[in-house]
């Protein structure tokens, strides 16, 4: 049995899907791992000839987009190794980061899932390890407006564990991105695959709840780091990514806090995140397109669903 297996989806990812695959077959530990590419149906063709270049990379090919969590379950269920790691094609990991995380999952075996630190190009930290979603997400969460004012506030600090730790061990959270994160294989088998309803967002938070309902813990490793782009996909379609996000989340919600939709407070979390949905729909309509962070331009606006967070 490999000691990982490495699962990517990618969606018309580009140049940046080439940069996560030369950082993970330059690690030194790579000659025990599986590395899977899920590929849904991209056009840009940056799944092609990957196989040339990294001979013992297994490829699957959708030929259609099928979303981000069914993706990962189809990375999952080919899996082999002790460990499956999930990584976004637009982050890139340090050489040591996939030795650190594996040996901090080796020698706490209490650990169902871990993460790693995640830097933006800049190397600001990013909020990569977090509380379990709340009231207080919508005002203080990583993309919240007083986040993004004051993001020193305790209350964003609390919320988003990542931005208060700086070089100290690892904390158990509530979870983990999973733009990277491993997950142990008797834990997920316990588990569960991702919940497939999730199309894209959210199915991290969902996954991490159901290891900790199910005794297991999450932890945040910040000696393992990696840079993450953040939805270089997504800014093909940036309209359709803010859909995704916000249905998610209301699916999020009826799950684990509210099962009917009648319940008052369903009804008062689905208007506010129609209203959310509204105001940054009309924020993106009236902002020009920002360049993709993979330095390429701007696709037109389509109606394909991109698979990165």
């Amino acid at each position: 049995m490999e000691r990982a297996s490495i699962v990517i989806v990618n969606w018309n990812a580009g140049a940046v899907l080439h940069d996560c695959l030369a950082a993970v077959f330059a690690s030194d530990c790579v000659g025990r791992d599986q590395v899977i590419v899920v590929d849904n149906a991209s056009t840009d063709g940056s799944q092609c000839q990957l196989t040339a270049t990294y001979p013992t990379l297994e490829v699957i090919q959708n030929s259609r987009n099928v979303g981000f969590a069914p993706a990962v379950n189809q990375g999952l269920r080919a899996a082999r190794g002790e460990f499956a790691v999930l990584l976004n094609p637009d982050v890139v990991l340090e050489p040591y980061a996939l030795f650190r995380l594996i040996e901090f999952m080796t020698e706490h075996p209490e650990a169902g899932v871990a993460g790693p630190r995640l830097l933006d190009r800049d190397g600001a930290i990013q909020g990569s390890a977090r509380r379990d979603p709340s009231v207080w997400t919508a005002l203080f969460g990583r993309s919240a407006p007083l986040t993004r004012l004051f993001p020193n506030n305790r209350v964003s600090q609390r919320e988003i564990p990542a931005l208060s730790v700086e070089d100290g061990g690892p904390i158990q959270v509530d979870w983990v991105s999973g733009a990277c994160l491993v997950a142990r294989r008797t834990a997920w088998e316990g588990v569960g695959l991702l919940d497939e309803r999730f199309f894209l967002f959210w199915e991290d938070a969902d996954w991490c709840r159901r290891f900790r309902q199910a005794g297991w813990r999450v932890y945040y490793v910040p000696s393992a780091s990696g840079t993450h782009l953040v939805g270089v996909s997504r800014a093909r379609r940036r309209l359709g990514s803010i859909r995704d996000f916000h249905v998610s989340a209301y699916r999020y919600y009826r799950k684990h806090q509210a099962r009917h939709a009648l319940h008052p407070l369903s009804i008062l979390v689905g208007t506010g995140l129609i209203a959310s949905l509204a105001v940054r729909s009309i924020l993106i309509l009236w902002s020009p397109r920002p360049p993709r962070q993979d330095g390429s331009s701007p696709a037109p606006r389509g109606t394909r669903r991109s698979n990165s967070r």
